[in-house]
């Protein structure tokens, strides 16, 4: 009998290992906190609650496996970005709020790092570094790129480079120049949120997998959320559901909180030294678009493989989370980035898989209070949240412990106070979401005229 569930789902959930579940609950239990969602965010959270306050009872609500959702479907990059467009930020927050956003990244590139040498945790954590570039034709887009970064005093020592030399280290003449982030990392992404469960466990949360949250009662002093087999009376909820959030209990009122973005990724069968030599990258070249907002990006594993994330995106519609499986943007990847690499025509692709993750209405992740600080969120990360969301769990477990520390004072932070964010939805503007779903479209086809402009489709 296999002990990988949902193999199908992504390369890492069926090449991590196999993994034992936990049950899922089977009986009525009382506990302080309940964090809803088993990936980066509710089990980072469920950590520090327990790290925080030992006497706090804690309980985590997962309705399939740990890392079942972006988690374990992400490209697994650990690096310091806080937004997908800090241009937009800078208009939208300022210049000083959107400091602030980003040094809290850049803790949380430090936080991830000592949290895996602290607790020994078997993530696969590498820091080769990236290549932030452009598609030739958009010098522009990079100067602007890398002026925002050359402003970071800790991104001082990134290195410019021209055209000729992003060539050379890719050995492609497919981008107009790029910038080298030495601090950049990586991790298995499923492998680190088993480790995360661990020292969840160890530090005395209790984890349920398989137990989705069917109903959810407000009592006005606590909440009963119902499961298939069980039911749990607690006081604070916490919510890590990210690109799932709309498929909460409609009382929760967080239906148009985010919108699903799918993104489609790739992964090759490990490359032989001929593969290594015939594609000539030095300092392992991985790279990361910034050519449009649905960037492709490539990075190396462990076992000497290439993982592909796609460019083109679907934002998804109703409450269906299988749209995705559109099979032409998999073979679209393909026949671009072996345009864009020679070197890559022979090479065999081991698994193909989309997932979810979440994009927000004002261009940031959510973090806040809802329902009087009763319930937490966060959630929208935009496809970059292997790391915020790990940070996000040290401030939601200061909300969930009603704790005012300087975590929980980030303007970011919408917890009702003055000078805080607010709590934002979609609004419910007619044709809203068929706009946001044509903008996509438009970006997709956008970003495939460009593809074939290039010759790279």
């Amino acid at each position: 009998m296999s002990n990988i569930p949902y193999a199908n789902k992504s390369f890492w959930l069926a090449h991590s290992g196999e993994y034992e579940s936990s049950p899922p609950l089977k009986e009525s239990i009382d506990v302080d906190i309940v964090v809803i969602g088993a990936g980066f965010t509710g089990l980072s959270t469920a950590y520090h609650i327990r790290k925080t306050d030992s006497s706090a009872s804690v309980v985590v609500l997962e309705g399939e496996c740990v890392a079942f959702g972006a988690s374990g479907r992400t490209s697994g990059w650990v690096v310091p970005i806080p937004v997908l467009d800090p241009a937009t930020a800078r208009t939208l927050y300022g210049k000083e709020r959107l400091t602030e956003l980003q040094n809290f990244a850049w803790d949380g590139l430090d936080y991830v790092r000592d949290l895996i040498s602290r607790e020994n945790m078997d993530s696969d954590f590498e820091v080769p570094g990236v290549t932030f570039t452009t598609l030739k034709g958009h010098e522009k887009r990079l100067e602007t790129f890398i002026k925002y970064w050359k402003d970071q005093p800790r991104s001082s020592d990134s290195i410019i480079m021209d055209k000729a030399t992003v060539s050379n280290a890719l050995n492609s003449d497919a981008f107009s120049g790029g910038c080298r982030m030495l601090h950049s990392g990586q991790v298995n992404p499923v492998k680190h949120s088993r480790e995360l469960k661990r020292i969840a466990q160890e530090a005395g949360a209790q984890i349920f997998e398989q137990t989705p949250v069917l109903d959810i009662e407000d009592h006005g002093t606590y909440f009963i959320l119902k499961t298939p087999e069980g039911q749990v009376r607690t006081k604070h909820i916490v919510l890590g559901t990210n690109g799932f959030t709309h498929l909460l209990p409609a009382t929760l009122g967080l239906r148009r909180a985010q919108l699903p973005m799918f993104v489609y990724q790739l992964m090759t069968e490990p490359l032989s030294e001929a593969d290594w030599k015939a594609l000539g990258w030095k300092h392992r070249a991985q790279f990361y678009d910034k050519t449009t907002y649905c960037p492709p990006t490539c990075r190396t594993t462990v076992d000497g493989r290439l993982q592909f994330n796609l460019c083109d995106v679907y934002l998804g519609t109703g409450r269906s989370m299988d749209e995705a499986q559109r099979m032409q943007f998999y073979d679209a990847a393909e026949r671009m980035y072996k345009k864009m690499f020679p070197a890559f025509k022979n090479l065999r692709v081991a698994q193909r898989w989309s997932g979810a993750c979440s994009i927000s209405f004002d261009v940031r992740p959510q973090v806040g209070t809802l329902h009087d600080g009763r319930i937490s969120y966060g959630y929208g990360y935009s496809g970059a949240g292997v790391m915020m969301s790990q940070n996000f769990g040290r401030i939601l477990a200061d909300l969930a412990l009603q704790r005012k520390t300087e975590l929980t004072e980030h303007w970011f932070v919408a917890n009702e106070e003055k000078g805080h964010a607010k709590f934002k939805r979609f609004p419910l503007i007619p044709g809203l979401i068929a706009a946001l779903r044509t903008y996509f479209e438009y970006e997709r086809v956008a970003a495939l005229s460009r593809r074939r402009r290039l010759g790279l489709d």
